[in-house]
């Protein structure tokens, strides 16, 4: 019974929410409610003389059961018989709703077919005033543009003739300013003539300078050579002379023997190290130029640091048992 009346009070609401049908629907409601109340109270009744008390002093009486069975059956052929009439009653209902229903579908559908026509004939209006409106925008603007046009024209003559009377200024203007240019630039090219030969002047007494100078540069250079050639072979017979003095023959000495000996320097004199950088084949020769060298307490040098950077820093020496 509860589950019925949630679902008539569902449909309530639905159907509530579209005016044309609220208060039939209010109408009808409230009969199937009063309906439903006395089935309820009905109902109730036959619960409670199904359920009676059985007093506490039974005056018994053998029945038979066939008779028990046919009263049961009765009463259960009854409660069957009143809930089919209540189904049969739910059923009327529920179709009574659904007409209901589908009337308001079907006046619901009509309406929108009703609004949809009317915006079709209110669009189609809209259209051709639409297209009212633009034609007539087009005529008038079809005048605005032939009045532009004739407008257009006539301003175009009044250019042309200003147009020609400029061109014409333009032209003696020109005239007279390409004469003033030409005089211009003859005097230009007469000055750009002397800047040029003055240039080829200062440009030729330029190279002379520069050749002369490069000239006693080369001079100086040769001079500078040679005297740092003579500088290194007094320094180098020097050096030979010191390790000479230093050098102690061993006895397996030949005159054809060389050992190379790679010598580095201080700028003080000072040895710095020394080793064999090619042998003589002879290790006790080779150990006896080692010793001579390492035995030179300051190597002679040139006061000239270039000189000495260059060519005793770090230089060769062969050393042969030859005087």
């Amino acid at each position: 019974m509860k589950r019925l009346i949630n679902e008539i009070l569902g449909q309530i609401r639905v159907a509530l929410r579209d005016p044309a049908y609220r208060w039939p629907i209010i109408g009808s409601v409230l009969l199937h409610i009063g309906f439903v109340i006395v089935i309820s109270v009905r109902w109730a009744e036959e619960k409670e003389e199904v359920q009676a008390v059985v007093p506490r002093h039974i005056q018994a009486t053998v029945v038979d059961a066939s008779v028990l069975q046919a009263l049961k059956d009765d009463r259960q052929a009854k409660l069957a018989e009143q809930k089919q009439k209540e189904k049969d009653k739910q059923r009327r209902i529920e179709d009574k709703q659904r007409k209901i229903a589908e009337a308001a579908a079907e006046r619901r559908r009509k309406e929108v077919e009703r609004k949809k026509k009317v915006a079709d004939e209110a669009a189609r209006k809209a259209e051709a005033d639409k297209k009212a409106l633009a034609l007539k925008r087009q005529q008038e603007q079809t005048k605005l543009d032939e009045q532009a046009r004739k407008e257009s024209e006539a301003r175009k003559r009044n250019e042309e003739a200003e147009r020609n009377k400029k061109e014409l200024q333009a032209a003696i203007a020109a005239q007279a300013e390409k004469e003033k240019q030409a005089e211009l630039q003859a005097e230009r090219e007469r000055q750009l003539v002397e800047r040029m030969r003055q240039a080829e002047e200062e440009e030729r007494l330029r190279i002379a300078s520069e050749l002369k100078a490069r000239q006693a540069q080369a001079a100086a250079d040769r001079a500078k050579a040679a005297l740092e050639e003579s500088e290194v072979a007094r320094f180098t017979g020097l050096i030979k002379d010191r390790l000479e003095s230093k050098w102690r023959k061993p006895p397996s000495a030949r005159n054809e023997m060389i050992a190379t000996l790679l010598i580095r320097l201080f700028p003080s004199g000072d040895l710095d190290r020394v080793e064999i950088v090619e042998s003589s084949g002879n290790n006790a020769f080779d150990l006896s130029a080692l010793n001579a060298a390492t035995s030179v307490d300051r190597y002679p040098v040139p006061q000239d640091r270039d000189v000495f950077e260059k060519n005793f820093r770090q230089f060769r020496l062969a050393f042969s048992p030859k005087k």
